[in-house]
């Protein structure tokens, strides 16, 4: 999913105002480290946000598609 968003921010001692686009991936937990890799090296930041959200509840209909789809 991609939206875009304003944002503002800290950075080296200044606040810093931009347009971003903020991305959500749905994936497994064992692909966090290589999708945080692949982010660190062609995201463009020098300390881009990555967050990983362990999910408590999820519906079965969901869980079982990102099984079937997702490597």
């Amino acid at each position: 999913n991609l939206f875009p968003i304003e944002s503002a921010y800290w950075w080296k001692g200044k606040i810093e105002e931009n347009k971003e686009i903020l991305m959500i991936l749905k994936t497994k937990q064992v692909n966090f480290e290589q999708i945080e890799t692949y982010i660190k090296e062609h995201s463009g930041y020098e300390v881009p946000e990555v967050v990983g959200v362990k999910v408590e509840k999820v519906n079965l209909p969901y869980l079982n598609w990102i099984d079937e789809v997702v490597e």
